[in-house]
């Protein structure tokens, strides 16, 4: 994550009103760039989709591999020594 990225997320954090007028944009990635900038923070496209993706709701299957619904547990026993 970029610096300047860093210094716009906080910036969206103390002032809830950006981040409403910035998920306004949430299609139109061109134009959130351009609103970042009339705000003094030069985004990259990358920048932006790292924003989005961290602004959207997981899948049900994404929350079943962060819960961990990809893995058995326990771990199965270690094979019988010799």
């Amino acid at each position: 994550m970029s610096e300047e990225l860093k210094s716009f997320l906080q910036s969206l954090r103390t002032k809830p009103e950006l981040l409403a007028e910035l998920r306004s944009l949430h299609g139109d990635p061109e134009a959130a760039i351009r609103w970042a900038r009339e705000r003094g923070c030069h985004l990259t496209p990358a920048d932006v989709a790292e924003i989005r993706d961290s602004d959207r709701e997981l899948s049900d299957d994404e929350l079943e591999q962060a819960a961990g619904g990809d893995t058995a547990w326990p771990p199965p026993p270690p094979p019988p020594g010799p």
